[in-house]
C-alpha cells in the first residue's frame, strides 16, 4: 500500500502542512490538528478539481505524518508537558527545550533515539486496555 506523506512544520504562530508526493495539497492552522484538517480539505478539493491525481490516491493508501522536530516537540509538549516528553524520550528537558526553540539541532543518533522512543510509546499505548 502506498503512502501519502504529509509534512508538518511550525512557523511563528501557526502550523504548516503539505503533501510531499501530491502537488497542490497543503494547509495551515493554529494547531497541528487544524493544519491536518486543512490538508484533508485541500485533498478533497484536489479530488474535485480537474487536476490529475497521483494514481495511488485512487485506491487505498496510508497517510504518514512527517514532523519537523520542533513542530513535533512543541505540539506534543502541549499535550504531555515538556517533562513528560523528556521522560518518554529519555532526554533531559533542557535538551527538549533547546530542540523546540531551534537553539540546538540533535545529532542523527539522537534523532533516531527520539523516533524509537516515540514509536515504543505509541506501541505501548496501542497495546493498552482499560477497565474499571
Amino acid at each position: 500500500m502506498e503512502k501519502l506523506t504529509i509534512f508538518i512544520e511550525q512557523c511563528d504562530d501557526f502550523y504548516n502542512a503539505y503533501a510531499e508526493n501530491c502537488n497542490g495539497v497543503y494547509g495551515a492552522g493554529a494547531t497541528v490538528e487544524a493544519a491536518i484538517e486543512s490538508v484533508r480539505k485541500g485533498l478533497k478539493l484536489r479530488r474535485q478539481s480537474s487536476f490529475k491525481l497521483p494514481s495511488f490516491l485512487k485506491d487505498n493508501y496510508e497517510v504518514e505524518y512527517t514532523y519537523e522536530l520542533p513542530a513535533f516537540l512543541n505540539w506534543y509538549s502541549q499535550i504531555l508537558g515538556e517533562e513528560g516528553l523528556a521522560n518518554i524520550i529519555d532526554i533531559h528537558s533542557r535538551e527538549i527545550y533547546s530542540y523546540m526553540r531551534g537553539h540546538k539541532r540533535p545529532t542523527r543518533q539522537t534523532m533516531k533515539k527520539i523516533e524509537n522512543a516515540i514509536r515504543a510509546f505509541g506501541k505501548e499505548l496501542s497495546q493498552t486496555r482499560l477497565y474499571s
